[in-house]
């Protein structure tokens, strides 16, 4: 399946049916004062398989990837500011499971196995939440959090879904480039 036909039909998902506590904790987290930032919760380690992990769910291709966007640290503040502290350590074991079943399979951490071996554990592991439909699990939660925050970043906003912060006039009728994204607006700027 192609990157951008999973990402359609996953964000059409997600749009009707992002979990209730998800969403809950993503409003909280976005909603009090940012000023002083609480110590790092996901050790550098942890913080360093987030990056990776977000990186295979929405990898760079012709436009950044999730780690380049930055999602790991939005993962990171929802974890400080949006999580409450079951729902942390929740996650947090999480983070600590896939580093023990690449350690049990592959002999080293999550980090420093190849990137087909990361694949094959991950699949895994999306297998095992397919399997747990009725109550969605740690990584149902990590994808909802990668997909979220791509497209609220900048680089999601911009580069993939095409935001335009002031529309232009709207032009039904405009002849679209090869290649070029599908937009409904004109960008008065483009002229």
């Amino acid at each position: 399946m192609k990157r951008r036909t999973f990402l359609n039909a996953t964000t059409l998902l997600l749009g009707t049916g992002v979990s209730p506590v998800l969403l809950q904790a993503v409003q909280k987290a976005h909603g009090e004062n940012t000023d002083a930032m609480p110590d790092r919760v996901a050790t550098d380690e942890y913080h360093g398989l987030l990056e990776v992990l977000v990186e295979h769910i929405i990898p760079g291709t012709d436009t950044p990837g999730a780690h380049e966007a930055g999602v790991a640290d939005y993962i990171e503040f929802i974890l400080q500011r949006g999580f409450d502290e079951l729902q942390r350590e929740k996650f947090l074991s999480g983070l600590q499971s896939i580093n023990e079943k690449s350690n049990n399979v592959f002999g080293q951490s999550f980090v420093a196995v190849s990137s087909d071996q990361q694949e094959a554990i991950l699949g895994n592991l999306e297998q095992e939440s397919e399997r747990q439909s009725n109550k969605p699990g740690f990584f149902h939660t990590l994808k909802e959090l990668t997909i979220i925050g791509y497209y609220t970043s900048e680089v999601g906003a911009i580069n993939e879904l095409r935001y335009l912060p002031v529309p232009g006039i709207y032009d039904a009728c405009r002849q679209l480039e090869h290649g070029e994204a599908a937009s409904y607006y004109n960008n008065p700027f483009d002229s």
